[in-house]
């Protein structure tokens, strides 16, 4: 469901609101090609019991969605009459959003921040985080519901990644090959 969640309103934004683009948060908003641009990620989880009755407690998780907006930069004085109408508009086509999925309508979740750093500076942007929550019942129903979680659980750590510096395989048993290529570099280890 956080999978989805995360989708769900990424796609939301991108649906509802005209030339916006997706980028990498992960990459420091080195990566921008277009503008506005948002990049969503789920940072907190909350985990809480809730008392439905007296014999049947039930879980729930309360994940909260930051959303980053960017925008190109304004001269100060267009700033209030271009950049603050569309952090309007990000947040509210969130607000009271479930988007389709079973989940508690989006809620604010703290004050819209301004985001500061070089490489926002070196490129002429603004940024903003929008930070909201939701909450929905973590219901595994029965074993068959619990052998998907694992299945899904070792198709994700089992397979091989890749990255610019290094690709990793992790085969599914007893053996691993971690394979590291640098540059010309190239290094095998292998466990028996």
């Amino acid at each position: 469901m956080l999978a989805k969640i995360e989708k769900a309103v990424l796609d939301h934004l991108k649906t509802n609101w005209k030339d916006v683009s997706e980028f990498d948060l992960g990459k420091s908003f080195s990566n921008l090609r277009s503008y506005p641009a948002v990049a969503v990620t789920i940072e907190n989880i909350g985990f809480q019991k809730e008392v439905k009755g007296v014999s049947t407690p039930g879980y729930i998780l309360e994940p909260t969605v930051s959303v980053y907006v960017v925008f190109k930069a304004l001269q100060p004085e267009f700033r209030r009459e271009g950049i603050y109408p569309m952090v309007e508009l990000a947040a509210a086509l969130l607000a009271g959003r479930t988007l389709g999925l079973d989940i508690e309508p989006l809620e604010p979740a703290g004050q819209i921040s301004e985001l500061f750093s070089q490489e926002i500076a070196q490129q002429g942007c603004v940024a903003f985080r929008i930070n909201v929550k939701t909450a929905f019942e973590l219901a595994i129903q029965d074993d068959s519901e619990m052998t998907a979680l694992l299945e899904t659980f070792n198709t994700y750590h089992y397979r091989e990644w890749e990255s610019d510096t290094q690709e990793i395989e992790l085969p599914n048993d007893s053996n691993s090959t971690i394979v590291e290529t640098e540059d010309t570099n190239e290094n095998t280890e292998s466990n028996s």
